[in-house]
C-alpha cells in the first residue's frame, strides 16, 4: 500500500515519523540519512520492489528534541545471512590456504569474527583459528595494541582481520600494525557494515552492505544478544 495511504489510514500526517517509515527501512538493502538545516532528516533508500527489481526512493522525517531517528540497517535474519554470504567469499579466495587466522577487532569485532568462524569452520577443511587485537580506539597510540596469538606463528600465514563497522580506517589501520613486524602471506580485511568516507589507507575486502552516510552519522552493530542481533543508523 502506498506510504500516503498507510498514513492516512493511520491518522498521520505526511512524512510523520512512524512505524511505516520503519517497516520501509526494514525492507532496505543500502539506506543512508542527511541531516539538514531546517531541521529534519532526509532519509535515502535502495528498497526492493519484488524479485530482481529494485528501486530509489526517498523521504523526510522531522526531528524533534525528544525523538530519537534511527533506521534499521540490518535486522537479526539479514546479519546471519551476510556472515554466511561473507564466509563463502572468504572461502572462495582462501581455497588453497593451509590455515588462515581470523582476528578480531575489540570486543565487537570479536563477536562478529566468532560468528564467521563458526561458518567458515563448516565449509574449511584446513585449520581456521580466531584470535584478537585490542586497541584504543579513542587514542589508537595511548597503549600498546595487543594480539591474542604470538605474532610468530602468524608469520607467513593468510590474516583475515575483522571488526563490526569501518568508519573513517583508523582503528583498523592501527589494528594492523603490529603485523608489520611479521611478514604474512596476506591481510585481508572484513567488516559487517563498511562506510564510504575512509580517511586512512584501509581498503575493506568483505563487507556486508555499505554505506554512504554523514560524518556526523553513527552506526550500531548489535551482537551481544543470540536471536536479536541488529545494526542502526542513527
Amino acid at each position: 500500500k502506498p506510504l500516503a495511504t498507510e498514513q492516512a489510514d493511520a491518522g498521520m500526517r505526511p512524512n510523520q515519523f512512524s512505524n511505516t517509515n520503519s517497516h520501509l527501512l526494514n525492507m532496505c538493502e543500502i539506506g543512508y540519512t542527511h541531516k539538514s538545516a531546517f531541521g529534519c532528516t532526509a532519509v535515502a533508500f535502495l528498497h526492493k520492489s519484488g524479485i530482481g527489481r529494485t528501486g530509489f526512493g526517498a523521504f523526510v522525517l522531522p526531528l524533534r528534541d525528544n525523538l530519537t531517528c534511527a533506521m534499521q540497517i540490518l535486522n537479526h535474519r539479514q546479519i546471519e545471512q551476510k556472515i554466511k554470504r561473507l564466509a563463502i567469499e572468504v572461502m572462495e579466495r582462501n581455497t588453497h590456504a593451509e590455515t588462515l587466522i581470523v582476528a578480531g577487532v575489540n570486543r565487537n569485532g570479536m563477536r562478529f569474527a566468532a560468528l564467521l568462524v563458526a561458518e567458515l569452520r563448516q565449509m574449511a577443511t584446513a585449520p581456521i583459528a580466531l584470535t584478537s587485537i585490542q586497541l584504543n580506539p579513542a587514542n589508537p597510540l595511548a597503549t600498546p595494541v595487543e594480539v591474542g596469538m604470538p605474532l610468530a606463528d602468524m608469520d607467513g600465514k593468510p590474516i583475515l582481520v575483522v571488526d563490526d563497522v569501518a568508519n573513517t580506517g583508523r582503528t583498523l589501520f592501527y589494528a594492523c600494525k603490529p603485523l608489520l613486524d611479521i611478514l604474512p602471506s596476506k591481510i585481508e580485511i572484513a567488516v559487517l557494515v563498511d562506510r564510504t568516507h575512509k580517511a586512512f589507507p584501509i581498503h575493506v575486502d568483505y563487507f556486508g552492505v555499505s554505506l554512504a552516510t554523514t560524518l556526523h552519522d553513527n552506526i550500531r552493530v548489535d551482537l551481544s544478544v543470540p536471536g536479536a542481533f541488529s545494526a542502526d543508523l542513527g
